[in-house]
């Protein structure tokens, strides 16, 4: 796998360019976050933004893609919360996939082939993802509520609203 400041090596105009969109984000991002940097993701055809904090012990992921491209999909076992993004209904879910065999990233070499993955409500993920008709959003954050700037649920849908 890569580490994220190899994979997140362009810059927000870079990776627009590739995706042949411009990409809204927020007007204001928490102060604890800072821009590592964007990827172009081939595979879903999506721009994605890489924030973290000062400690590294919080990552936000901002993405878009145009609507009629493929997502990331999530178990059939997560309850999804419809909320409101302005005008637009979105989902709010908590947890993510996770390979049993790995602890962290230090197990990589763990991971089994073919991978087998599995639905865990427990990780530390929020993911909110909405779609202006156009465009889907999404927003995960990893970490838990203990790290400073951490974002709830709440916090995530206030971010979203400053989306321009």
């Amino acid at each position: 796998t890569s580490q994220p400041v190899e994979r997140f090596n362009l810059t927000v105009p870079e990776a627009e360019e590739l995706a042949g969109f411009e990409m809204k984000i927020p007007a204001l991002t928490p102060p604890e976050f800072r821009l590592i940097g964007a990827t172009y993701d081939e595979l879903r055809e999506a721009v994605i933004l890489h924030y973290t904090t000062e400690s590294g012990g919080l990552v936000l992921l901002i993405s878009q893609q145009e609507l009629d491209s493929d997502y990331q999909s999530i178990g059939p076992e997560a309850i999804i919360e419809m909320v409101e993004i302005g005008p637009y209904s979105g989902e709010y879910v908590i947890g993510g996939w996770m390979i049993p065999e790995v602890e962290s990233g230090a197990d990589a070499t763990l991971i089994p082939n073919p991978v087998k993955v599995v639905w865990d409500a427990n990780v530390k993920l929020q993911t909110l993802r909405w779609s202006d008709g156009d465009f889907l959003y999404e927003m995960i954050i990893a970490g838990s509520a203990e790290q400073p700037g951490y974002l709830d649920k709440d916090g995530l849908i206030a971010l979203a609203n400053k989306f321009r």
